[in-house]
C-alpha cells in the first residue's frame, strides 16, 4: 500500500535553521505586530522519495511568540444549514479558544494562572458541509485523516487587502483557508481548488496590512506546498485590485520531482489550458492588467508580475531555493548566483537519488555548510562555528 508521511511534525520539532514563521496579532492601537519570515517549505513528490516512503512536505514554523501546540481536530457532523464560523488570523498562544475544534482548544485545557483567555469570536461564517475530516493543526492545517498535507510560506505580493474586522473587505486569510480545506477535501487538487475558490469568492488579506509599505507587501501572499498520496501542488494567492476577492494558481509538481518555496512566488510561466497541471483563478490575466501590472501580449510570469521585486536582497529567497534544488539535484550544477527573479532555477527538478525522511530533514537544517555561503564558517560564528546567530541588520 501506497503511504504518505509527511514531515510537517518532523520538521516542527527539529532544529530547523532555515527560519521563522510569519506570525502577527493586532496590538492595542490595532497595528498589527509580526516576525520577520523566513520560512522554507520542501515539497517532495512520492516518485521523488525512496520506495515506501511516499510523498513529503515540510513547514517551518519557528517564529518566536507561536502557539506551538500540535491540535487533533476531530472529524464532525454538521446539521442542515450550518454555518463554520471564521476566526481571523493569529500565531500566538493560544491560536483559538473554543469548543467546536477539539478538547486541547477549549478555555479549560488552557495554561491556568497565566490570563483569563476568553472563547474566540468569529469574524465572520461560510456556509458549512454535511461532514469535516479530522486533521492535525497547528498555525496552518498540517494533515488530515486521508493524508492531505501541508506546508506554508508567506511570499511578498504587489497587491493587498484589509480584513473585514479591521475596516477591509476580504474575510479569509491563509491558516484558514488550509484548516477548510483540511476538513473538506481528500485530495491535493481538491485543497487548492477549494482554497482558491473561497478566496476568490469571500476575499483575501495577508499577515500584515498595516504600517510600513514594503512590510505590507512582504506579507501580502501566501504560498502552500500541498500532497496527498497521488499527487503534489504548488499554491499561490493574494488579493485582488478590489480587497474583496483574490488571484491564485497552483501547479502540478511532475513525478520524480522536488520543489520549494522560501517566502518568494516561483510558479512562472502558467497554462490555464493544461488541467492535469496548471490550475488557476478566471481573473489571473484581468486583475495584472486592471492593476497596471502587466500588458497583454507581454511575456506573463506569475512571480514577476504579482510578486515582490526584492532587488539586491532577492537571495533572501532565491538562495534558500537554490540550496533545496541543489542539494536534490547536485548533477544539475545550478548557479549560486541568479537574477532577481531566479530565472536560472526551474520550477523543480528530478532527483539524482531518492529522498529518504532524513534527506529531507537534512535539508530543512541545511546552513550551506561547504558552500562559500556557510554560516559558521566567519567570525559571527564564534570560536564554536555556530550556524545561528542574531543579526538585527
Amino acid at each position: 500500500m501506497k503511504m504518505l508521511f509527511s514531515t510537517s511534525i518532523l520538521s516542527m520539532i527539529g532544529l530547523t535553521l532555515t527560519g521563522t514563521a510569519s506570525s502577527y496579532e493586532l496590538s492595542s492601537d490595532n497595528t498589527p505586530q509580526h516576525d520577520p519570515d523566513q520560512c522554507t517549505a520542501i515539497l517532495v513528490t512520492a516518485g521523488a522519495a525512496k520506495d515506501g516512503v511516499g510523498s513529503m512536505t515540510t513547514h517551518t514554523n519557528d517564529c518566536l511568540d507561536c502557539d506551538f501546540r500540535l491540535v487533533k481536530v476531530p472529524a464532525a457532523d454538521h446539521a442542515p444549514g450550518s454555518m463554520r464560523p471564521i476566526i481571523g488570523g493569529r500565531a500566538q498562544y493560544p491560536r483559538y479558544v473554543g469548543d467546536d475544534r477539539g478538547e486541547p482548544y477549549s478555555k479549560e485545557a488552557l495554561a491556568k494562572g497565566l490570563y483569563d483567555w476568553k472563547e474566540t469570536v468569529a469574524v465572520g461564517h461560510i456556509p458549512e458541509v454535511p461532514h469535516t475530516y479530522a486533521y492535525l493543526d497547528g498555525d496552518y492545517g498540517i494533515q488530515n485523516e486521508f493524508q492531505l498535507s501541508m506546508g506554508e510560506s508567506t511570499c511578498g505580493a504587489l497587491l493587498h487587502s484589509r480584513p473585514t474586522f479591521d475596516g477591509g473587505r476580504a474575510l479569509l486569510e491563509m491558516s484558514e483557508l488550509s484548516r477548510i480545506a483540511m476538513e473538506r477535501c481528500k485530495t491535493s487538487r481538491c485543497a487548492v481548488q477549494l482554497m482558491g475558490d473561497l478566496a476568490v469568492e469571500y476575499g483575501f488579506y495577508g499577515a500584515v496590512w498595516e504600517g510600513d509599505m514594503m512590510t505590507v507587501l512582504g506579507e501580502a501572499g501566501e504560498a502552500m506546498t500541498v500532497t496527498d498520496k497521488e499527487e503534489s501542488w504548488m499554491f499561490h494567492v493574494l488579493s485582488d485590485d478590489t480587497g474583496a476577492s483574490a488571484v491564485w494558481v497552483a501547479q502540478r509538481v511532475p513525478e520524480g520531482h522536488v520543489t520549494a518555496v522560501a517566502n518568494g512566488f516561483v510558479i512562472k510561466e502558467v497554462d490555464l489550458s493544461d488541467a492535469d497541471n496548471f490550475l488557476g483563478s478566471d481573473n489571473l490575466y484581468s486583475v495584472a492588467s486592471r492593476a497596471g501590472l502587466w500588458t497583454e501580449g507581454e511575456h506573463f510570469s506569475f512571480a514577476e508580475v504579482y510578486g515582490l521585486a526584492r532587488g539586491h536582497l532577492s537571495t533572501y529567497v532565491n538562495r534558500r531555493v537554490w540550496r533545496v534544488l541543489s542539494l536534490a539535484a547536485p548533477s544539475l550544477n545550478l548557479p549560486a548566483e541568479t537574477d532577481m527573479w531566479a530565472r536560472d532555477y526551474p520550477f523543480s527538478v528530478p532527483v539524482d537519488d531518492g529522498l529518504a525522511v532524513a534527506d529531507v530533514a537534512a535539508m530543512q537544517r541545511d546552513y550551506y555548510e561547504g558552500t562559500p555561503y556557510d554560516t559558521s564558517g566567519n567570525p559571527a560564528g564564534g570560536p564554536y562555528g555556530n550556524p545561528a546567530r542574531y543579526d538585527q541588520s
